[in-house]
């Protein structure tokens, strides 16, 4: 599989986001975009995803083949954990996990994936009553537990303990052997140990 953005840019009315970034990725690993506050990583991210549409250059995937994906096939092979994405809080975990394999299967059994999250316990809790570290615990299993070849996560540390950020690290290299794993991170190195590459935007 092979990921190819040229000259992607973003731009806001006036105001220029994210200068025309070339990138390509072709195996597997942790691919790092690095940047502070407001510097336009987590758009960059976007893009890469398909998310949101540039305001120029180009983005295309490629399949085992060298065939190219269409815009509107790429999400089948996509997973994406931000701090702005949300959880069912209605239902508990284990329900959600069984409604979210409908859409994204996991690479096991959502039984088998409430263990790799450690959060076994907790399969028959309503997710509202969930903290926020759980709830962020959530959001990155199903992105790095998912079937999806390319996987993206927008600063995934945030609201863990010292506990949660071991579990992550260990899921993400374990993942990474399989996955394009793209990681937004404001220079925080917890959060993309063993980086393939890094990508900086200013």
């Amino acid at each position: 599989m092979r990921i190819e953005a040229k000259d992607l840019g973003k731009r806001y009315q006036r105001q220029v986001v994210i200068q025309p970034t070339n990138i390509t990725v072709e195996e597997p690993g942790i691919y790092v975009v690095l940047g502070g506050n407001g510097s336009g990583k987590s758009t960059l991210m976007k893009m890469l995803s398909g998310m949101l549409t540039p305001s120029k250059g180009s983005l295309h995937y490629f399949d085992d083949a060298q065939q190219p994906i269409s815009a509107d096939k790429r999400y089948e092979y996509i997973a994406f954990a931000g701090p702005y994405h949300e959880v069912i809080e209605e239902m508990t975990l284990k329900e959600f996990l069984t409604f979210t394999s409908i859409f994204r299967p996991f690479v096991d059994t959502p039984e088998a994936c409430l263990e790799m999250m450690n959060l076994k316990t907790h399969a028959h809790k309503q997710i509202a009553a969930f903290s926020s570290g759980m709830k962020q615990r959530v959001k990155l299993g199903l992105a790095l537990f998912s079937t999806a070849r390319v996987v993206f996560l927008d600063e995934p540390v945030s609201h863990l303990d010292a506990k949660a950020i071991a579990w992550y690290q260990s899921a993400l290299v374990e993942a990474a052997k399989e996955k394009m794993v793209f990681v937004a991170s404001n220079h925080n190195a917890a959060e993309y140990p063993n980086a393939r590459q890094e990508f900086v935007v200013d």
